[in-house]
């Protein structure tokens, strides 16, 4: 049974990946206020889960810097 290779995204995909996450993330801290935002709030804006967006930023706060 032959495997299947690892996907790994290239820079344009990764850049995409960010911006639907920075979208996301506008959207729920707009709702619900940067306190009250999660990360796993912002995980299910995007349709991931939680541990993925640490693949694209370090923590909430860096998100809301690029913001």
């Amino acid at each position: 049974m032959a495997q299947q290779a690892e996907q790994v995204p290239n820079a344009a995909t990764k850049a995409r990946r960010r911006q639907e996450i920075m979208a996301a993330s506008l959207r729920v801290i707009a709702a619900e206020g940067f306190a009250a935002a999660t990360m796993r709030g912002i995980a299910d804006a995007v349709g991931t889960q939680a541990g993925a967006l640490y693949h694209y930023f370090r923590s909430k706060h860096e998100i809301l810097y690029v913001l």
